[in-house]
């Protein structure tokens, strides 16, 4: 139910809250993380070496755009 409102577009993602961090977390990446790459709605790998060439945004060295 939880994939079929990511694909028509009503969620963009989920909160998942665990009981017990340590075993939950290790669980939940092991378990379900490769069921989801394998339906194609977790990513493999990244497409940049940084968080902001990841989700693509360009650098910038100060909020002035005047700054280079």
């Amino acid at each position: 139910m939880l994939l079929g409102l990511g694909f028509t577009g009503t969620a963009d993602g989920f909160w998942i809250i665990t009981d017990v961090f340590e075993t939950d977390l290790a669980r939940f990446v092991d378990e379900v993380v490769p069921i989801l790459q394998e339906r194609g709605v977790f990513h493999k790998d990244y497409e940049g070496k940084t968080l902001r060439e990841h989700l693509g945004v360009p650098y910038q060295y100060g909020l002035d755009a005047r700054l280079k």
